[in-house]
């Protein structure tokens, strides 16, 4: 309703992404009347929104929210699912993270052209607030270790979407196998992460 909007736009002081951060917890809740101002001033209510629907998050969301904000870069959802396989991780549900963390507007999902290929990145504001948590998170050393494996497709912006996934799989390959065969590593200790990236993206086998 009209007064329904009037209300979102006026507790959100009209700001664009507090307001978008409002529409994903009315989706979840169904209610605009649970939508309630948090701080009086402008500057702030942002910071306040991340917090408040931060601590409403699930465990697996939160961990997979401030893995995506230890690098800046877009990041294919392979690559997440992936470097999350390490045997040091809990087993965790990325589709359903993934999903739980665009409905509140702390990342945005990117399909390529064909729309079989999934990106992640993670709004400026919302990254610099997930850095601000990965320095209290007792999961940090966790987190910084997958960021390392990470690191290894290589950093992405907006204009690398349409190559797709092959340049960042390929050089996760050839980084891998360099270490490998200069013997600063066990090729047994990544097979499961590239068997996975395979079965997901058969060019891979090659």
């Amino acid at each position: 309703s009209r007064k329904d909007v009037e209300k979102i736009i006026h507790e959100s002081s009209g700001h664009p992404y507090v307001i978008k951060i409002f529409l994903g917890e009315i989706s979840k809740n169904q209610k605009v009347n649970e939508i309630k101002r948090i701080v009086a001033g402008k500057d702030d209510i942002l910071t306040a929104l991340f917090r408040r629907t931060y601590a409403w998050l699930s465990p697996a969301a939160k961990r997979i929210f401030l893995t995506l904000c230890s690098w800046r870069s877009i990041i294919p959802q392979i690559a997440l699912e992936a470097v999350l396989l390490r045997e040091e991780n809990e087993r965790l549900h990325v589709d359903d993270a993934v999903e739980e963390l665009r409905q509140s507007s702390f990342i945005e999902v990117i399909y390529s052209e064909n729309e079989n290929e999934v990106f992640i990145n993670v709004p400026l504001a919302a990254s610099i607030f997930g850095k601000n948590e990965l320095e209290v998170s007792p999961e940090k050393a966790a987190i910084m270790a997958d960021r390392e494996l990470l690191q290894d497709f290589g950093a992405a912006q907006q204009s690398d979407i349409p190559h797709g996934l092959s340049p960042r799989i390929e050089r996760k390959f050839r980084t891998i196998a360099l270490r490998v065969s200069q013997n600063k590593e066990k090729l047994e200790a990544h097979l499961p992460m590239l068997e996975y990236l395979a079965s997901k993206f058969p060019d891979a086998w090659i």
